[in-house]
């Protein structure tokens, strides 16, 4: 897994970014039952709506780094929107949407 947090960019073919989209970053670990129904939850939001094209979605094992595990070990699932803490324990899609909306991105 890839440490370091990156935003993707839809370019133009002479270079020039077009835009960006928000990284939803969801902290998880093995065997986390929460962490399961967080993803499915959010998998099953982002069907029934829009939210597919708005943000890229980045599922970021915490046990893969170091720095993810300290700060995240007791909060899995952990839900971010741009390094913006949106919720933990659950998803909250009123939460993701309220951040979505918000002009973060």
């Amino acid at each position: 897994m890839n440490n370091s947090s990156c935003r993707w960019l839809v370019q133009s073919i002479d270079g020039k970014v077009l835009s960006a989209m928000p990284i939803l970053a969801v902290y998880v670990k093995e065997a986390c039952d929460l962490c399961e129904a967080a993803i499915l939850e959010l998998q099953e939001h982002m069907e029934a709506g829009t939210d597919q094209a708005r943000f890229t979605l980045e599922v970021r094992d915490i046990e893969d780094n170091s720095d993810w595990f300290e700060r995240y070990k007791w909060l899995v699932p952990v839900f971010e929107l741009d390094d913006v803490r949106i919720s933990h324990y659950y998803f909250d899609p009123d939460k993701l949407e309220e951040a979505l909306t918000s002009g973060r991105q």
